[in-house]
């Protein structure tokens, strides 16, 4: 039997984003861990699904009574509960690919084109600790980002690509790396300052 029903108190609304219709599912969540690091204190969330959600890894979730939201980066089944993990969004980026500009054969700076604007994600700035927890890391990666893997404008599919620019908070980022297969429906990215001019 699943453990659930007995959480009813702590039961919180959301909201599933990516339908047009409104669909709603009640969770309950915490904290992830114990730990009293401010990035897992602020942003990482330990979670159960109701029994019969419809909710799946990727989707972009609304916490009604407070207008968060989250990312869904992990679902996983027992026979006690379904249960999962979710990223808090701290971050609603611009992103935009760059193309090197010439005059004759100088190169004059770069043009930017706008691909998304005010797109949410999860935004991790990496440290010394992270560089030596996760091997993973490239050595000029700065921070990570974390975006759905099918962004849209108006409809018009959207690739984040190695090189695009990322802006968020008077900040550009270049993208060194993306990683579609660590969360499902989800793109990981990773970046370095980004020093190229626009003119």
């Amino acid at each position: 039997m699943s453990i659930f029903g007995q959480f009813v108190a702590r039961w919180t609304k959301f909201q599933i984003e990516e339908y047009v219709t409104p669909i709603y599912e009640n969770l309950v969540y915490t904290r992830k861990g114990k730990t009293r690091e401010s990035v897992n204190a602020n942003y990482q969330r330990s979670c159960l699904f109701q029994d019969d959600t419809t909710i799946n890894g990727g989707n972009l979730l609304t916490e009604l009574s407070s207008t968060d939201k989250y990312f869904v980066v992990s679902k996983y089944k027992s026979t006690e509960a379904i249960t999962g993990e979710l990223r808090k969004v701290n971050a609603y980026a611009e992103i935009s690919s760059l193309v090197k500009r010439f005059v004759g054969s100088s190169s004059t700076g770069y043009s930017k084109s706008i691909k998304s604007s005010n797109t949410p994600s999860y935004l991790y700035i990496v440290t010394a600790q992270s560089k030596y927890s996760d091997p993973g890391l490239l050595p000029t990666t700065t921070c990570k980002f974390l975006f759905k893997a099918n962004l849209s404008d108006n409809a018009t599919p959207i690739t984040v690509e190695k090189a695009d620019r990322i802006e968020f908070n008077s900040v550009a980022y270049q993208v060194d790396a993306t990683d579609f297969i660590k969360y499902p429906n989800l793109c990981e990215i990773q970046c370095s300052l980004d020093t190229r001019q626009i003119k």
